[in-house]
């Protein structure tokens, strides 16, 4: 679009790491500086989808963007959501090219243009951090198609007991039935603490303390 008076913008292609907000130059001192002004941005990734996925449900999930987002892939929007820091996802698979390379486009705003007066001074919504852009992981997942879309664990703490409600989706074209097993294990952090290796995805679980 042509050049705004109000709302000026650069240009510029840089690699980033995900996860991490554009605006954290001080955690990331490799950011340029100019990204902490930045109250708009757009994201790219480019990716392929494994030959051994078969018929799955291959599904695009975030685990938490800050700001007002548009998501397209391969040129058509296939999304959007205002959040700060609840996950969120779309099943991709009659949308995602099988064969071939792929193109993600994430469209950020800043939660700065939804201000409003409110009673008692300006309001922002969502609240949350000022932290802009994809902060936590992206995952690229293939599911059967019968599989458990969300799980909701309810500590009971006053009963001395734990509730886990599970919602199992069914993709396919025939009943299923099933038995709902789980296991609970410590989550351990493997990755470093350093600004490079702390984005990175190293864990493991640790051994089963409780089943259900």
């Amino acid at each position: 679009p042509p050049r705004s008076t109000l709302f000026p913008y650069t240009t510029l292609f840089r690699s980033i790491k995900i996860p991490s907000s554009w605006n954290a130059s001080e955690e990331f001192p490799s950011f340029p500086k100019e990204w902490s002004q930045a109250q708009m941005g757009w994201l790219r990734k480019k990716f392929t989808v494994p030959a051994d996925w078969g018929n799955k449900r291959i599904i695009l999930d975030f685990q938490a963007v800050s700001g007002d987002s548009k998501i397209y892939l391969n040129g058509e929007e296939i999304g959007t959501n205002f959040d700060s820091v609840l996950p969120f996802n779309f099943d991709i698979t009659d949308k995602v090219k099988k064969e071939g390379e792929n193109e993600l486009l994430v469209g950020i705003r800043g939660r700065g243009f939804f201000y409003w007066q409110g009673v008692y001074g300006r309001i922002t919504f969502p609240p949350g951090a000022p932290a802009l852009g994809i902060w936590q992981d992206v995952y690229l997942l293939a599911l059967p198609g019968v599989h458990i879309s969300d799980v909701f664990i309810k500590p009971e703490v006053s009963k001395n007991q734990l509730n886990a409600e599970v919602t199992i989706q069914n993709s396919s074209t025939e009943e299923k039935n099933l038995n709902v097993v789980a296991g609970i294990s410590p989550w351990i952090n493997l990755a470093g603490k350093g600004e490079l290796k702390a984005p990175e995805v190293k864990w493991k679980l640790g051994d089963k303390v409780m089943e259900l």
